[in-house]
């Protein structure tokens, strides 16, 4: 008996996708504030951007999930911004051209 819903293959892609998300995520994750403000409506956002971004890797990797190579721009364009802002989401969503 064949196989009715073939399991798809990840795409290099797909996974080039899923580890800009965990870096990304990664890098918001472990943001040391340093004597910065802790300002709460900030905290969860960050908190829920971070647990979507992890879902989204492990949603690619483990269930197979495609991405496209513009979704590949996305999570590029996330990854170089937050890594740019040194995991600060409040420099992240501001815009801070001195960083």
């Amino acid at each position: 008996m064949t196989d009715l819903h073939p399991t798809p293959t990840l795409s290099l892609i797909a996974v080039a996708c899923a580890l800009l998300y965990a870096g990304t995520a990664s890098r918001f994750l472990w943001y040391q504030p340093n004597g910065a403000r802790h300002r709460r409506v900030l905290s969860c956002l960050a908190t829920a951007l971070i647990a979507a971004l992890f879902c989204r890797a492990v949603e690619i990797l483990l269930l197979h999930s495609p991405a496209s190579l513009s979704e590949l721009v996305i999570a590029a364009l996330l990854f170089a911004g937050a890594w740019r802002a040194r995991g600060n989401l409040a420099t992240f969503t501001r815009g801070n051209p001195d960083v």
